[in-house]
């Protein structure tokens, strides 16, 4: 297998426009389809990077376009499409036990992560 330098110019300009579809496509979805279209927004965005949608979600809150709520709502779908993708990953691999304490410990990730939101009153 040939890997290229992760740290070239044409893979840090590959990221960054990505970064920005995802940013873009988070604030054009909540504003043509309210909440909705910016939750599907952070879910797609998850499937390539879990950054992105986190980091739509927190430039979109800052700017007052979401509350807080939906915020966080959007970080825990980029963070779960992340995470499926990871899962499916690993399911991928030659060890189908090391694949399920992925998922699992990944699912208790998150499920503690919302609920941890939750309690804090988001």
């Amino acid at each position: 297998m040939e890997l290229e330098d992760p740290f070239s110019l044409k893979n840090a300009l590959a990221f960054g426009g990505i970064f920005a579809l995802v940013i873009v496509a988070g604030a054009v979805g909540q504003q043509q389809f309210g909440s909705a279209g910016f939750y599907v927004a952070t879910f797609l965005s998850g499937l390539v990077s879990s950054a992105g949608g986190t980091t739509s979600a927190v430039v979109l809150y800052r700017a007052g376009t979401v509350d807080q709520s939906s915020a966080v709502f959007g970080i825990l779908l980029a963070t779960a499409s992340s995470i499926i993708v990871k899962v499916i990953l690993t399911l991928m691999g030659p060890s189908r036990e090391f694949a399920y304490r992925v998922a699992v410990w990944s699912a208790v990730l998150l499920v503690v992560s919302g609920i941890a939101s939750l309690a804090v009153g988001v």
